[in-house]
Parts: structure tokens; C-alpha cells; sequence
């Protein structure tokens, strides 16, 4: 049994193996061989392996082979775990303040794999625009009759990599020009 059950870049892999001899007083001990995509891991014979350095896509299997001093047992290999994609994670927090009728705020994120990153509104006021590239959010405020009128707006944005997204969700009730 390999876990934990999701593996990211860096995650450590732990094996948990279980076995007997039928000479119960023979002592079993394991020869662990780990593979990544189909390829032996030469320096890795222990019960558990760092995955620095590995990328989201790549395929890890364990080949254990019990041994009870005199022979060996039949090889048994584990499920193939896929290096999993890293969420991107949205570092910033969006402005509070509001300048000369303009809303500007420029999302940040970034992404462990480094893929690429793409941004959009999932809900915004009408007119709010955000670069899909860049992240920066433009909107024209709108003046209002009277002050009645002044409402507090629900803004969600996503982030995306292709794989995963990340979300930042934030209200807002911005101060606007009565006519």
C-alpha cells in the first residue's frame, strides 16, 4: 500500500508491506525497487521516496520482492501513482480603495509546475473586465440617480492551468457619484 493516496512534486511516497513466511520462524526482509515511467530508480531500495525534482504526468511504481534469508519470493508491484498537477495559488488580495471613479486590480498567481495561467470573472458587475493573460481587472464605476441606488457587487475570479483552478472571491460596495 502506497500513501499518500495524492502525489505532488515533493511529496514523500511511503510504502506499507505486509508478509509472512510459511517457515514461521524465518525472518522476511523486502527488496524495494522504484520505478519512474518504466525506468529503475537505482538509488532508491528503501520503503520510501522523495519526489523532488519529479514533474505532474510522471508514472511512480514500487516492485517488492520478499526474502526469507535462503530465497527470494514472488516479485508483487504496486498501483501506478501519476504525479499529480499543483492547483495555481492566487497571492494577492484585491484593493479596497478606488480612484477617480476606477476600479483597477492587477491578480496574482503563480503556479508550482509552472504551467500557464489563464484569468477570468465567474461573477462581476456588468462593464468589469479582467486581461486573461495578465490578471488586471479594469471597471468603470457607474454613477447612480440616487443613493438608493448603491449596491454591494459579488466578484469571483478564477485562475486556471490548464488542469486546476484556484478562486478568490471577495465583495465590494464602492462609493459612487450621485447625479
Amino acid at each position: 500500500k502506497l500513501s499518500p493516496k495524492v502525489i505532488y512534486p515533493g511529496t514523500k511516497i511511503k510504502a506499507e508491506v505486509l508478509g509472512k513466511d510459511d517457515d514461521e520462524d524465518d525472518k522476511v526482509t523486502y527488496f524495494y525497487e522504484w520505478q519512474k515511467n518504466s525506468t529503475v530508480l537505482p538509488d532508491n531500495t528503501q520503503p520510501e521516496i522523495d519526489t523532488t525534482g519529479f514533474k505532474k504526468g510522471e508514472l511512480i511504481t514500487l516492485f517488492v520482492t520478499p526474502f526469507d534469508g535462503k530465497d527470494k519470493g514472488k516479485s508483487r508491484f504496486s498501483r501506478t501513482i501519476v504525479i499529480a498537477n499543483r492547483p495555481p495559488e492566487i497571492t494577492s488580495l484585491p484593493p479596497v480603495s478606488l480612484s477617480n471613479g476606477k476600479y483597477i486590480y492587477e491578480v496574482k498567481a503563480n503556479d508550482q509546475d509552472g504551467d500557464v495561467l489563464t484569468y477570468s470573472l465567474e461573477s462581476a458587475p456588468a462593464g468589469m473586465t479582467i486581461d486573461s493573460a495578465t490578471g488586471v481587472i479594469n471597471w468603470d464605476i457607474p454613477a447612480v440617480a440616487d443613493s438608493k441606488s448603491v449596491f454591494t457587487y459579488n466578484i469571483r475570479i478564477v485562475v486556471q492551468d490548464g488542469d486546476a483552478a484556484a478562486f478568490q472571491g471577495f465583495s465590494m460596495t464602492p462609493e459612487v457619484e450621485i447625479k
